[in-house]
């Protein structure tokens, strides 16, 4: 088995329980995680009966999120990334424009089979905070985990959900497991957090025009 590359020094961190809790916590709330939360909260809102949000639910997932998770594993296994969560930014590059790719064609897929427009609606949101998310990522590395998180937080609120009071506090949770870790300056992970706003609440406001959704 191919040895993988150690992080640079300064991403290296020394051990401890907070280490350790701090990896579990970005694990558990990496992007694609966040990302099927955001697409299950939409869905059981705008799509009824609940058996048809849960069919487009699981399709919109099985298309969107499980080949570009499959293609990340792919570059930690062959050592091109040192961990799933790809802490060299002049690493990010290649898969975060392979993910961008694929939600372009995911979208095109969603149209093709007749997806609920709410659903393609998303993906197409999703694939505008990847590529804001990816154009910043060519000369400055921004937080993917914070931006998500707030994304999810931000549809909370205006979807008035009562999830809200769970995922609020997530957001302040994962920008600690990021600063613990190393991966992320503080601005960094701020900057996570405007663009997960800005997307969220740009999405949001023209969701509100079209679909049924408070």
């Amino acid at each position: 088995m191919k040895k993988l590359p150690l992080p640079p020094p300064h991403l290296q961190v020394p051990p401890g329980f907070g280490k350790i809790v701090a990896r579990v916590i970005s694990d558990l709330l990496n992007p694609a995680v966040v990302g099927i939360f955001i697409t299950g909260v939409l869905a059981a809102r705008i799509i009824h009966p609940l058996p048809r949000a849960m069919v487009w639910f699981s399709a919109t997932v099985l298309i969107t999120t499980l080949p570009p998770v499959g293609y990340i594993a792919y570059l930690v296994k062959t050592g091109y990334l040192s961990d799933f969560h790809m802490p060299q930014r002049e690493k990010r590059v290649k898969p975060v424009s392979v993910i961008f790719a694929w939600l372009a064609f995911s979208v095109a897929i969603l149209l093709a089979i007749r997806a609920p427009a709410g659903m393609v609606f998303l993906v197409a949101s999703v694939l505008v905070e990847v590529a804001l998310l990816g154009a910043i990522t060519f000369r400055w590395k921004i937080s993917f985990h914070s931006a998500t998180i707030m994304a999810a937080a931000m549809a909370t609120l205006f979807l008035r959900s009562k999830l809200a009071w769970g995922v609020w506090p997530l957001v302040f949770v994962i920008g600690w497991a990021r600063l613990r870790l190393r991966r992320h300056t503080p601005m960094q992970v701020l900057a996570g957090y405007l663009a997960g706003v800005l997307v969220a609440a740009a999405a949001f406001y023209v969701l509100q025009l079209y679909f049924e959704v408070w």
